[in-house]
């Protein structure tokens, strides 16, 4: 529980060295998916992709409830040298599915899909984003903002399509 608590601290503070050091010590120690978790979260952050996918990959045998997991897995399947898109896709809706409400990764989700020129998918996880962050008081007034999202993707994609004639 030592290496846990340590290990937690460390992630707050973005002290990614020394959190997955703590981390792997208590996975080592209580193999849960817990520890799993934070181990490949330390991994990611600190560029591990492989190391983070297989960790991540014990997490989600460990526990497949976390939605943060399957968030996490996102990222890595699309921060890969050579992104694996479909499982990216299915990866994201399952942590969708499971109540993802962690903004950082939801905003990376995001941010990584626009990157990669995978629109569809990016508006998706930008609408899951603003419903989160709304909260149900406030999802009506969310329909207009998905419209004007909608045609600002149309638009920078007709700009795309117009450079490269």
């Amino acid at each position: 529980m030592v290496y846990q608590r340590a290990g937690d601290c460390c992630n707050h503070q973005r002290k990614w060295e020394v959190a997955k050091v703590m981390f792997l010590q208590a996975a080592e120690s209580y193999k849960n998916g817990f520890s799993y978790l934070n181990l490949g979260r330390a991994c990611y952050h600190l560029g591990h992709l492989q190391e983070a996918e297989k960790v991540l990959g014990i997490a989600n045998m460990l526990d497949s409830t976390r939605a943060e997991t399957w968030g996490l897995l996102t990222l890595v399947l699309l921060r890969k040298e050579e992104p694996a898109y479909n499982a990216a896709y299915q990866t994201m809706n399952e942590a969708f599915k499971l109540g993802l409400t962690n903004l950082e990764i939801l905003k990376e989700i995001s941010f990584l899909n626009l990157t990669k020129l995978q629109y569809k998918t990016a508006r998706e996880a930008l609408e899951y984003e603003m419903v989160v962050q709304a909260g149900p008081k406030n999802q009506k007034r969310l329909a207009g903002v998905y419209k004007q999202f909608g045609d600002m993707i149309k638009a920078s994609v007709n700009l795309e399509n117009d450079d490269n004639l």
